[in-house]
C-alpha cells in the first residue's frame, strides 16, 4: 500500500511540474510552445528561432522586452482558441511588439491577438 501511495504521489508531482508557467528569456530555438505549459511570461530580451505557438497559448511580457523572430514561426491559433500576445498584469508600460528580422523564414499568424503593444504590434523587416 506504501508503495502504490508513493507511485500515486511521484506521478501526482510530475504532472504540477508540467504545467509550470515558463519565464522565457534569450535564445528560443527549435522548440512548440503548447496551451498545457501556458502562460509564457517573457522575462528578458528574446530571440525566437523555429518556433510553433499552438492554440490557445498566451505570452505575457513581464517588461518593456524585445521580441525578436528569426528562422519559421508558426503562431497557428484557432477561431476558438486564439493566442494571445500582451503585457502581464504588473506591466502598465506594455512591451515593444513582436520584431520579424529581415533572415526570418515561413512566418505564420493565424488567429493571434497582439494586445497592449507600445511602440508597434508586428514590425516586418525589408
Amino acid at each position: 500500500m506504501i508503495r502504490r501511495l508513493f507511485f500515486l504521489f511521484s506521478i501526482f508531482t510530475l504532472g504540477a511540474e508540467l504545467i509550470a508557467m515558463p519565464d522565457i528569456i534569450g535564445d528560443i530555438r527549435d522548440t512548440i510552445w503548447t496551451k498545457a505549459n501556458s502562460p509564457y511570461h517573457i522575462t528578458g530580451n528574446t530571440t525566437a528561432t523555429n518556433l510553433t505557438i499552438e492554440p490557445g497559448v498566451e505570452v505575457l511580457f513581464d517588461g518593456d522586452f524585445e521580441f525578436n523572430i528569426d528562422g519559421d514561426f508558426i503562431a497557428t491559433g484557432s477561431k476558438s482558441d486564439t493566442i494571445r500576445f500582451r503585457p502581464d498584469t504588473g506591466n502598465p508600460a506594455g512591451y515593444p511588439g513582436l520584431h520579424v528580422l529581415s533572415t526570418a523564414q515561413n512566418i505564420e499568424f493565424d488567429y493571434c491577438r497582439i494586445e497592449g503593444a507600445n511602440n508597434f504590434g508586428i514590425k516586418i523587416e525589408n
